[in-house]
This record gives structure tokens, C-alpha cells and sequence, in this order.
């Protein structure tokens, strides 16, 4: 019998990723106290260990997830390359993201790229997202080279597949689309009620009709969704 009977699976676009259509956001972790960099490390390592039990296999983090100061990197990502290194790493996928609006130099990028690494403890990160794209400076990015870095980390292999997250429109969406041939999939906020703000369901629609893996971040509105509703 199937040990995960109760999850299910989808194709992420042409990834060749079979998904867990629940995956496991690591920018919310339990602390030990009010401070977002003190981590509960016990618990965490509970919670991890039972989503891979339970058949999910997708993990998502970021750059700045667990931070008190938005210009240095948090420590999601260190706490979940150590974590996720202990265990069967063939199960699981890891996706993160690195900060859009700093890209400006091959440094810069050559070198938070490689910390990424290092700090999953991996050799090559499954889903790398630019994080966050906006129209107020997508074309300083674009004209800073960012399509070249993205060329360059997929063939030297520190990337397998090349990703973005975005809360802008679906105007925005195209654009980016548009620009670039090599997107596998795409991180964007939907939520069971407003199926029209930012790229909204007319987004995941365009995506899938290219093929292209659709993450979604926010289903219930931060939680807001979540809250008042029936216990019976």
C-alpha cells in the first residue's frame, strides 16, 4: 500500500518534480521567545520530520526569512539546510529565494548564490526564485544583467531550475513571461477568496497554459481566512 495515501501529487510544469500539492513554508517557524532569529529548533525538527512522513516533499525558504534586519540574511535557511541534511534529501526539493531588488553586480549575485548553497547545505538548489519581482525596478534588474546571471548559474549547476515569485499584476506576469524562455515555475499569492488581486487566477491559468509550475503562497490570506471559523 501507498505510505502517503492521503497526500497527492501534481506535475510542476516541466520541472519533471512530482509535487506535493501541500508543501512546507519555512518563513513562519516556531521561537523560543518574540525574537524572529530564535528559532525553536526541537519543535521545528518535529514539525519537518512529520511533513516528510506525511509524503510532503517540497520545502520553501528564503534569504530573509527569520530576521531582524531586513539587510542581513535570517536564518530560515540555515535551520532547514540543517534539519533536511539529516534526513533523505532524494525525498524532498528545496526552493528559496534570493532578494530581487539587490541585484546589481555578477558579485553580488555569484556570491549570495553560493551562500544559499552553502547555508542548505546542498550542491545545487531545485527551485531558485528571484525573489519578489516588481515593476518599480524589474528593468534596472533586467538591464543589471539578470538574465545572464540566471543563464550562468543553470549551466555551471548551482541551479536546476529557474523560478520568481511576484506580487505584482498580471500585466506584470506577462512581462516577465515574455522576457525570458527558461522560467519553470512561478511562486505567487492567491487565496480562496480574492481570486482577482495581484496575478490572481488569470495567472495561474497563463502559467499553465505554458507549462510552467504554479506555487502558491497565502491560499488563506496569512491566516486571516482561518480565523473564526466553525470547530464542529
Amino acid at each position: 500500500t501507498n505510505k502517503y495515501i492521503f497526500m497527492q501529487y501534481r506535475a510542476l510544469g516541466k520541472t519533471g518534480i512530482n509535487a506535493s500539492i501541500l508543501g512546507f513554508g519555512a518563513m513562519r517557524l516556531p521561537l523560543i521567545d518574540k525574537n524572529p532569529e530564535h528559532i525553536d529548533i526541537k519543535e521545528t525538527t518535529k514539525m519537518i520530520e512529520y511533513a516528510v512522513d506525511e509524503g510532503v516533499n517540497i520545502f520553501d525558504t528564503a534569504w530573509l526569512y527569520h530576521t531582524t534586519d531586513r539587510s542581513k540574511p535570517g536564518v530560515s535557511e540555515t535551520v532547514l539546510g540543517d534539519i533536511l541534511s539529516t534526513l533523505n534529501m532524494d525525498k524532498v526539493y528545496i526552493s528559496t529565494k534570493m532578494p530581487s531588488w539587490q541585484i546589481n553586480s555578477w558579485e553580488y549575485f555569484d556570491q549570495v548564490l553560493d551562500k544559499h548553497i552553502e547555508r542548505l547545505k546542498t550542491d545545487q538548489i531545485d527551485l531558485f526564485h528571484i525573489h519578489s519581482i516588481k515593476d518599480s525596478f524589474y528593468d534596472e534588474i533586467k538591464n543589471n544583467g539578470l538574465y545572464e546571471f540566471i543563464d550562468r548559474a543553470l549551466d555551471d549547476g548551482r541551479i536546476k531550475h529557474a523560478c520568481f515569485s511576484t506580487h505584482g499584476s498580471y500585466e506584470f506576469l506577462e512581462q516577465v513571461l515574455s522576457d525570458y524562455d527558461k522560467w519553470e515555475s512561478v511562486l505567487t499569492q492567491l487565496n480562496y477568496l480574492d481570486e482577482n488581486d495581484n496575478t490572481g487566477l488569470k495567472g495561474v491559468k497563463k502559467l499553465n497554459s505554458l507549462n510552467i509550475g504554479t506555487m502558491i503562497m497565502e491560499p488563506l490570506r496569512g491566516g486571516q481566512l482561518a480565523v473564526g471559523q466553525p470547530k464542529n
